[in-house]
């Protein structure tokens, strides 16, 4: 089978959503302070309209704007994300939580695949964590984690991963398909 890809506008389309901050700073004695944070962001994304398909690609039977594609658009990103977050400072020491959901997405591996094998990523939460330490006015040293309980996405099924046998995870899972990502970083501005 052989594929040909190109860009072309063959919809349009509609989002409605928006997006929830709120922050609370709380000052504490002796240099203490945490800072609460809630982010709700919601957005769908519909299409309103399709276009015609193009002559050429009629006459040899092509599909102008396939399942493949119109998946690629509506549900390769989550509708809805959700982020907790809590900032605990005190002099040179900054700790940072961070709780985030995303919601589902659904992955599939090529466009001819059946939909039956179509991975629906169900939701995940995962955990971020840092603690930044001035060693100086100038310099800082980081130790992390993204996603720190090393969570990974939905597995992608046998009969969708067959055509090739590289697929494990979706790879575009909003929470990555690599586990836990662990590091120490410095810095120095000068």
């Amino acid at each position: 089978m052989r594929y040909v890809q190109y860009y072309t506008n063959p919809v349009d389309t509609v989002t409605n959503g928006g997006d929830v901050n709120a922050t609370y700073l709380l000052n504490l004695p002796q240099g203490h302070s945490l800072q609460f944070g809630v982010n709700v962001n919601i957005a769908d994304t519909q299409i309103s309209r399709y276009r015609k398909t193009p002559s050429i690609l009629a006459a040899y039977g092509q599909d102008y704007y396939n399942k493949f594609s119109q998946n690629d658009l509506l549900h390769t990103s989550p509708k809805n994300r959700e982020t907790l977050s809590l900032v605990w400072h005190k002099g040179r020491y900054t700790l940072t939580i961070q709780e985030q959901r995303y919601g589902s997405v659904t992955f599939i591996v090529s466009p001819s695949q059946p939909s039956s094998t179509w991975t629906k990523v169900r939701p995940q939460w995962n955990t971020d964590i840092n603690l930044d330490v001035g060693i100086t006015e100038r310099a800082h040293v980081t130790v992390g984690a993204n996603n720190l309980f090393d969570k990974y996405p939905t597995q992608v099924s046998r009969a969708a991963a067959a055509p090739t046998g590289s697929y494990r995870y979706a790879t575009y899972s909003p929470s990555g398909f690599m586990g836990g990502y662990y590091y120490v970083r410095g810095s120095f501005n000068f």
